[in-house]
């Protein structure tokens, strides 16, 4: 018997030591953060009328740029601060103008310059990279601002996205591993922009599937766990931390209003 109740004391210790690891995880409803690595969400975006093939004249006004929308989910699944590109000089609200000017951008291999820069960019290890596809490709704005921080962002972790109207994940991909040949590209993801508004289970189960975070799991025990289960605010957890629904015979972690309580049976 002593020694069961030493393994249970042992094991106890360790619901502690869990309960102390998943406070530093933030929470986000039924998600969490499991990245001990700051967080950066870079995109650039247009509002303004944008293309929408089933609107008359094929275009649509947007108050916020569909790419604004996406970066808005991936911040507010993972907490991550955010910088938005800022053209020095806006592209104006006409679709067509603004075609107009990209094209030329393009076919000059011209570099629009944006406000402001990222402070303390190399505090980050994970950094969402995202923005619009323009012309098949990356507007030129979004090179401008590899070239002035490929040399921070080599050896990170980047995460290209974008927003289409068909071109799918477009040059981002090749050429964020152009810049930075030596970061670790996870997968991308790519919303049809008119899907923007309807993308946040996407963004979620994207964020999932490539581990930036991970599904709140409701059976882990937790020292600040409070429960309802048999007796009122009490709640009976094996020593593996697994809950248990009726408790019979054997031994259990009591927690009752964040106490711990041996119990053996």
């Amino acid at each position: 018997m002593k020694y069961i109740k030493l393994f249970l004391l042992m094991a106890a210790s360790e619901l502690s030591l869990g309960a102390c690891a998943q406070d530093t995880s933030e929470s986000k409803g039924d998600t969490k953060v499991v990245t001990d690595g700051k967080v950066l969400i870079v995109y650039f975006s247009r509002p303004g009328y944008n293309y929408n093939a089933s609107m008359p004249n094929n275009v649509e006004w947007t108050d916020i740029g569909h790419t604004a929308r996406v970066a808005g989910y991936i911040q507010e699944y993972t907490g991550g601060d955010t910088f938005e590109i800022l053209p020095v000089v806006p592209y104006p609200d006409d679709y067509e103008e603004t075609k107009t000017i990209s094209t030329n951008e393009r076919d000059n291999d011209l570099r629009p310059e944006f406000i402001g820069g990222v402070e303390n960019i190399d505090d980050y290890e994970i950094v969402f990279i995202g923005g619009p596809v323009w012309y098949g490709g990356m507007p030129m704005i979004m090179h401008t601002f590899y070239d002035r921080y490929k040399d921070s962002l080599n050896g990170k972790t980047i995460v290209p996205y974008d927003t289409h109207a068909g071109s799918g994940i477009a040059d981002y991909v090749n050429m964020t591993r152009r810049y930075c040949p030596d970061s670790e590209v996870l997968e991308a993801l790519a919303v049809t922009g008119t899907n923007s508004r309807n993308a946040s289970n996407d963004v979620k189960n994207w964020l999932l599937r490539i581990g930036i975070i991970t599904e709140n799991d409701n059976d882990n025990a937790s020292i600040s766990t409070s429960q309802s289960t048999l007796e009122g605010n009490s709640a009976y957890y094996t020593i593996s931390g697994l809950p248990v629904k009726n408790p019979g015979n054997g031994i259990y972690i009591k927690v009752e209003d964040g106490h711990r309580t041996k119990i053996l049976k």
